[in-house]
Formats: C-alpha cells, structure tokens, sequence
C-alpha cells in the first residue's frame, strides 16, 4: 500500500476523514498534512506516538491490519479506556453516580497497565540508546585514534 493511501486511511479512522482534525491530532498543520499526501510520505515516528492502537508494522511496511490485535491492546474496545466516552456517559447528578465507581475503577486500571507497558517501552529505548550511544563513542575513538596515528606519521615525515 503506498503511503497516501495509508494516510487517507488513517485520516479516515482517526478523524472521519476531517483532514484539519487529523492533523490537530498529530499536532500539524493541515498543510503539512497536504505536503505529506503530496509527497506520499509521512513522520512515521508522529504517527505512531499520536494515533493510538496503530500497528507499528502496517506503518513501517502497509502490510497486515492497521490497528494492533485485541491481543495486543485487550482494551482497544472498552468504553471504560476512552476518557471522552467515560465524561460523556457519567451522570450529571450526583445522587445518580451507581455504579461509576467500578468503571472508574477500571479506567483507572487500563490506564496503570498503559503506564506500566509504556515504562517497559521507554527502558527499552533507553538501553538501546545506551547501545548506540556506546557504539558512536566507539566509532569517535577509532576514528580520533587513526587521525592522531596519521598526523604523527605526517609530522615525523617532515
């Protein structure tokens, strides 16, 4: 699948295909959306950071299902995961709150299991950083060490 395609796609999941909403949620303006479908390229990074349950490998290759499995995310269809839903089906009295505690609850809940699995993400990243960190370093060092070893042979050759 080319890459304006996906995006048309994914406007038309995430926004009702309201290309200017899209874009807000990306954190864009609509023209650098309009660039991006001209292009037909698109910050797969943004993407993958703004655009919740997209599928890291449909992103990357416009192969398999766009949207991770229910594996993945067991919450992908629950109300009790969505703030908006949960604000918009709370009642507005009071004395009418039976209940939403156990909603609340598992709001609550599916929003610690994100934390907990965006932590694991995050010490992941981190050790990979380190890695490469640890490879540039590396890198720097043989390359400084062979222009020090040539500098000396040019200045013993004078």
């Amino acid at each position: 699948m080319d890459k304006k395609s996906m995006i048309l796609k994914m406007i038309q999941y995430y926004s009702n295909g309201n290309k200017a909403q899209f874009a807000a949620l990306l954190g864009i303006t609509p023209q650098g959306l309009s660039t991006w479908i001209k292009r037909d390229t698109y910050d797969i990074e943004l993407v993958f950071s703004k655009c919740e349950n997209i599928s890291a490998e449909w992103l990357l290759t416009g192969e398999g299902e766009m949207l991770k499995s229910s594996v993945d995310n067991p919450h992908k269809d629950s109300d009790s995961v969505n703030p908006t839903t949960f604000l918009a089906k709370a009642p507005k009295d009071p004395a009418a709150t039976d209940g939403l505690s156990s909603e609340m609850s598992a709001y609550i809940q599916a929003l610690l299991d994100r934390l907990a699995q965006q932590s694991e993400l995050i010490g992941r990243l981190r050790a990979q950083i380190e890695q490469l960190n640890a490879r540039i370093e590396e890198a720097s060092f043989r390359g400084s060490s062979a222009s020090d070893a040539q500098s000396d042979t040019s200045a013993n050759a004078v």
